[in-house]
């Protein structure tokens, strides 16, 4: 297995500035890797791992990813399991495959046009109700057209995840790591 490890970006104009209107927070990023993008924008659905602290939980979930914030916009019941989880330890892993369900299967000339897989660690976070959350949850509904029932209705949440990290392994069982 070969292993390339991106190093933390210094402060530089590569970084983005981002501001949270939930919370007014100027958050600095640097970008996410083209390749990790690439397949960010083509995917629609992942898995998600919760946690109780004692025993894991996982879910079958729809995203849509946020190119501006570079972030995951997900829906869930708020009623379940799964967000009482979120509640407790907001802390998440996300895997993403290149299932048939990628958007554009082209190859292009990047080592990493056939990923076998992607996995991100982050913060999952609710966003309240309210007119953020309604921009976000139309987002998120314009990318998945054919899930309104797990995107709209009672009780239905809008949550973002926030990526610190993220593992790329291509069928080479090639790995490129970015962080935070």
């Amino acid at each position: 297995m070969s292993f390339i490890l991106l190093k933390r970006y210094p402060s530089s104009p590569t970084r983005r500035k981002i501001r949270y209107k939930s919370t007014n927070e100027r958050v600095e990023k640097p970008p996410f890797p083209p390749e990790l993008t690439k397949i960010l924008k083509s995917s629609t659905l992942s898995y998600m791992s919760t946690t109780d602290g004692s025993s894991p939980h996982l879910s079958l979930m729809n995203f849509t990813y946020d190119d501006i914030r570079q972030q995951i916009i997900m829906t869930t019941r708020t009623d379940t399991l799964k967000a009482a989880l979120l509640k407790q330890n907001p802390n998440v892993a996300l895997l993403i495959h290149d299932f048939p369900t990628l958007r554009d299967n082209s190859a292009e000339s990047s080592s990493y046009a056939k990923t076998f897989s992607i996995t991100l660690y982050g913060s999952a976070t609710f966003i309240d109700a309210g007119p953020e959350a309604e921009i976000l949850r139309e987002i998120h509904s314009q990318n998945n057209p054919n899930q309104s029932a797990f995107i709209h209705g009672d009780k239905v949440g809008v949550l973002v995840v926030n990526v610190v990290e993220a593992r790329i392994c291509d069928a080479s069982d090639k790995v490129l790591a970015w962080r935070l």
